[in-house]
């Protein structure tokens, strides 16, 4: 059996689903007298227009103002279906009043790829412009780059100008970008292998202008199964450190950055290193402490049984506290990605957990959860609203206030 055809399989069983936009409206509900009160996901969801109505195997949303012209756009990555034939990925100018349309040419739009798993808007040559680098899934396609000429242009960038970065063959599920040697060009991180296969990751180091050349470090020697590496400068000493996650229990690990290039293992030390089948991590200050926490997320593909997501509050000492009790890290179910984010505008961090159905259980179908951060250490489940009740396969999650009303919407594919 291919695990990517019947990873694809799983989800055209959940009959090609779209993608959703659910814009933030006010919606109040009324507990009973000496009842919990039921949370309700204050959002609308977006059924007309060129995203709601796209039909695709989408699991990638990425919002970013690519025009310049202050408005969030948005481009959407698609996987391949049963047929394992290749697929163009969408993009969407944000027209300035509520609506979107689709950019039908140029090279994202028309390029065709086998499996868009991640991509990132970057300005990785310093112009000014919004860059979109993309991951390919299958081990025979390259990596894209799409460099932003101005005015809506934008062109795949060649080895002969990028370097390795869109020449390297892998199965390449994530890509994250931070300037981890502080020279103040964006360095690339991809995370290879997925729940596929073992694999070795990549770093590339900016050489500029623009041009990303492999280099060596401590967390890209192992082949293993990655699944995402996301950058974040948990110790507060001014560089971003990097957090990995791996899928068949093969145990995450966060690398501290020492400076000039050099990182440590310290997976043990900061007690982040546990084992489980990790599919991605979102790091975010729930408790208002001045650090950086982080959420793990867990999915167990070829298992019928649910797992549930670990928590982590940051202590602010180079080690980190296992949350064991909350909604967060006792409820169960197969989940893919989690964002943080302030959605009821309370000053803390509330988190977007999106979910799919089991790949041996496919008829029972997942819904999204939401967790409302209730200010003292804790969450709530948000239990009522679209958001949190529509069924689909959810494989990717992005916020940002494409209306411009002050509260952040949701991307969902």
């Amino acid at each position: 059996m291919n695990p990517h055809q019947t990873r694809a399989s799983r989800k055209s069983d959940r009959s090609r689903l779209s993608i959703g936009i659910l814009g933030f409206a006010l919606v109040a509900s009324m507990p009973c007298l000496g009842a919990e009160p039921t949370l309700t996901a204050p959002f609308t969801r977006i059924t007309t227009g060129p995203i709601a109505s796209e039909v695709l195997l989408s699991v990638v949303a990425a919002w970013g103002d690519y025009d310049n012209d202050g408005w969030l756009d948005l481009f959407i990555g698609n996987d391949v279906d049963d047929n394992q034939t290749d697929v163009r990925n969408s993009l969407f100018r944000n027209n300035g009043d509520g609506t979107f349309s689709k950019v039908t040419t140029g090279s994202i739009a028309t390029d065709l790829l086998r499996g868009t798993h991640s991509a990132a808007w970057v300005d990785y040559n310093n112009d000014g412009w919004l860059d979109l680098a993309v991951a390919d899934l299958s081990p025979e396609r390259t990596n894209r780059l799409y460099r932003n000429n101005g005015g809506g242009e934008f062109v795949r960038v060649t080895e002969e100008e990028a370097g390795s970065f869109v020449s390297d063959l892998a199965r390449s599920v994530a890509v994250s970008c931070a300037d981890y040697d502080q020279d103040g060009l964006v360095d690339f991180f991809v995370a290879n292998g997925a729940l596929i296969e073992n694999q070795q990751d990549f770093l590339y180091r900016n050489q500029g202008p623009g041009r990303l050349v492999r280099a060596e470090s401590a967390f890209t020697g192992p082949a293993l199964m990655t699944t995402q590496g996301t950058w974040a400068d948990y110790d507060s000493d001014g560089d971003p450190d990097v957090f990995i996650t791996h899928a068949n229990d093969l145990g995450n690990s966060l690398f501290r950055n020492d400076g000039g290039g050099q990182f440590t293992d310290v997976s043990e030390a900061s007690g982040l290193a546990d084992f489980d089948d990790s599919v991605g991590s979102a790091w975010g200050d729930y408790d208002n402490d001045g650090d950086l926490d982080l959420v793990v997320i867990n999915e167990r593909l070829f298992g019928p049984s649910d797992t549930w997501n670990l928590l982590y509050r940051n202590e602010g000492n180079g080690a980190f506290t296992k949350i064991t009790d909350g909604p967060i890290t006792t409820d169960l179910g197969h989940f893919l990605a989690a964002a943080w984010v302030d959605y009821d505008n309370d000053g803390w961090l509330d988190l977007f957990v999106a979910t799919t159905p089991s790949l041996t259980d496919p008829a029972n179908s997942a819904t999204n959860r939401l967790y409302r951060n209730l200010g003292s250490g804790g969450f709530a489940q948000v239990t009522a609203g679209r958001l949190v009740t529509d069924r689909a396969y959810a494989g990717g999650a992005a916020w940002g206030d494409y209306d411009l009303d002050g509260d952040l919407d949701l991307a969902v594919g």
